[in-house]
């Protein structure tokens, strides 16, 4: 038998043509190839002198012609003979130039060209490998009018066009910050395997950005988008996996021309999950894709950035409020602190209205704040200090600042933490005013006096048979009125309204009685000066008697004392002419004031009262 190896040589003819064209002549043109049995069924050697095969088959157009891309001095040559055509055994190969003369001559591996008779068929698929001295004088030039195509150049060719598009196989997962491009990492919590797509889009260095595949060692950049040909502006990938990305799909950004491995790319979601979990929100952010990328339920017009719209003239602003149902007054503890003038607290839990400021000077809006636990620093001993609160950052501050009840309120309708005075003024729409605080020894627990926040200055009750009123108070009140009368006589006794507190250091009760019948007015003492005695507010004289009243008091915090004053009309129904009845009469009284006083009220005692209506009105 003879030597099987397989080798391809330029035929005589071959070798002249190609030297022509190589000097200047025309450049050699190849343009199709044949298909031998051998010699007489057998392998035989070719030879430079061959002009043509020894057993040719079959002959049709090249189907690809090309210099190979690693060896520039080789010329591949490719031939497809079609499923329809065989039924010969293919031992040889030739090539021939335009003008039908061989050019190359190879020894083939045996390979039978069946057809579909034989009970089997297939496209035959054959190379053949030229090596020449100087592949520039040959003209590559296919006809493709006879080009056929194999499995394997079509699914490289579809692939190579597909990864031109903008459109690329999805990835496991993306990136939800830098990473070093080698090994298997977690990424977005997907622990990854070899082989994984992974779509690199927060590197420092925006040009490591892209598509790639994980691997062992140093990541590669994947197959479809590794050349600046198939990154391109508008590309976009599906993520699969991830807790921050899975189901997304992001696209590329970066605006043309890209050279891939130099410009910064830059990919932005354009579906899927943005983070935000399933609900209803009040407040959204909107991308500029007219993606939800944030959601909130604001709590407040701050939050929803409308304070500024809600705001008033600082004058028309309403005073603050407290609200409990302590006569609107917060509980102030006081605590002994040794060395000290002590501290006091107050619980969390209390809600008040009080105003912030929206404009410095100019305006602020009403908010509702609810108390947290607080304890002031330790006072100093002898010192009168004030206990109060403002709008500070939105949040609320309280704060103890030091004065005298003779404070004028400041231009700024605040007060100023730990100052050494001015604090001694009562609440403004901008600063609440809590509590009078009153500092004694050293190691002493404070007086504590609470102040009344309640918007306005009036209050009313309504007295039935007998028992005890408490008149709001605090050291802020200068003067008091309180009007009440028997309107509504009891059937069988004598009604009376009286001061009930404690503290009284003496009253005194005149009265003047007109008799128009006889053009008489007489005047009298009633009870005299009783030391210890407090005022009468109002008292019927007999029964049927029908009294109006009104009971002022003056006070003075400072020294502790206050002083009372009362003017009744009595008359009884039914009496015409007013000799039994009509009076006019006229009390006086001194009071020390007391703790209770300011802690509970001015206590007022009533006895057979009908339906009788009281009210007390303050000036501060």
């Amino acid at each position: 038998m003879m030597n099987n190896d397989f080798f391809t040589l330029l035929t005589a003819v071959g070798k002249a043509k190609l030297a022509a064209a190589a000097s200047g002549g025309a450049p050699l043109k190849l343009s199709q190839m044949a298909v031998g049995e051998g010699d007489n069924g057998a392998y035989y050697t070719p030879s430079e002198s061959q002009t043509a095969l020894k057993s040719e088959a079959w002959r049709a157009g090249l189907n690809h012609l090309s210099t190979d891309p690693a060896n520039p001095s080789w010329i591949v040559a490719e031939l497809v003979i079609p499923d329809q055509v065989g039924g010969f055994t293919i031992r040889e190969v030739g090539v021939f130039d335009a003008d039908g003369a061989l050019f190359a001559v190879g020894k083939f591996p045996e390979s039978y060209k069946p057809v579909l008779a034989d009970g089997a068929n297939k496209q035959l698929y054959v190379r053949m490998i030229l090596e020449v001295s100087n592949a520039a004088a040959v003209t590559l030039m296919v006809d493709p009018s006879v080009v056929l195509a194999t499995r394997g150049s079509v699914d490289q060719r579809i692939a190579e066009e597909l990864a031109k598009l903008d459109g690329k196989p999805s990835v496991r997962a993306a990136t939800t910050g830098p990473i070093a491009l080698t090994g298997l990492p977690t990424v977005d919590g997907v622990v990854l395997q070899l082989g994984d797509r992974v779509l690199v889009k927060n590197q420092a260095a925006g040009a490591d950005n892209g598509i790639y595949v994980a691997g062992t060692g140093n990541w590669a950049r994947a197959a479809d988008a590794n050349i600046s040909l198939e990154v391109t502006p508008g590309l976009f990938v599906a993520v699969e996996q991830g807790a921050a990305n899975g189901g997304s799909l992001w696209q590329l950004t970066t605006p043309s021309p890209i050279a891939l491995g130099t410009t910064a790319l830059a990919f932005t979601q354009i579906a899927g999950n943005t983070g935000v979990a399933a609900g209803t929100y009040r407040s959204v952010t909107v991308n500029a894709r007219g993606q939800v990328v944030g959601g909130s339920n604001p709590a407040t017009v701050d939050d929803l950035g409308l304070g500024a719209d809600l705001a008033l003239p600082l004058a028309a602003l309403p005073l603050p409020v407290v609200s409990t149902a302590d006569s609107n007054r917060v509980a102030v503890a006081a605590t002994a602190v040794a060395g000290q003038g002590g501290t006091v607290s107050v619980p969390a839990g209390v809600p008040l209205s009080l105003a912030q400021e929206i404009v410095a000077g100019q305006s602020g809006r009403m908010r509702t704040f609810v108390t947290a636990a607080w304890t002031s620093p330790a006072l100093q001993a002898n010192a009168e200090y004030y206990l109060r609160g403002q709008v500070v950052g939105g949040a609320l501050s309280l704060y103890v600042q030091r004065g005298a009840l003779s404070d004028a309120r400041p231009d700024s309708l605040k007060g100023s933490p730990s100052s050494a005075g001015g604090g001694g003024f009562f609440s403004t729409a901008l600063d609440i005013c809590l509590a009078r605080i009153v500092t004694g020894a050293a190691g002493s627990a404070p007086t504590v006096q609470r102040v009344i926040n309640r918007g306005q200055d009036a209050w009313s009750a309504t007295m039935n048979g007998n028992g005890v009123v408490y008149l709001p108070l605090d050291p802020f009140v200068k003067t008091g009125r309180i009007s009440t009368g028997i309107v509504t006589p009891h059937a069988t006794a004598i009604s009376s309204v009286m001061h009930g507190s404690a503290g009284w250091t003496g009253a005194g009760y005149w009265y003047a009685a007109p008799n128009r019948s006889a053009a008489t007015y007489a005047v009298g003492v009633s009870l005299g000066w009783v030391p210890g005695n407090p005022v009468i507010v109002t008292s019927s004289n007999v029964v049927g008697d029908t009294t109006a009243s009104v009971c002022s008091g003056m006070f003075d915090h400072v020294a502790g004392k206050s002083m009372w004053q009362v003017l009744q009309l009595e008359h009884q129904l039914g009496d015409v002419d007013g000799v039994n009845s009509d009076e006019h009469l006229m009390g006086m009284g001194h009071k020390n004031m007391l703790q209770a006083d300011y802690d509970s009220g001015l206590a007022i005692s009533f006895a057979n009262c009908v339906n009788a209506v009281l009210t007390w009105e303050v000036v501060r």
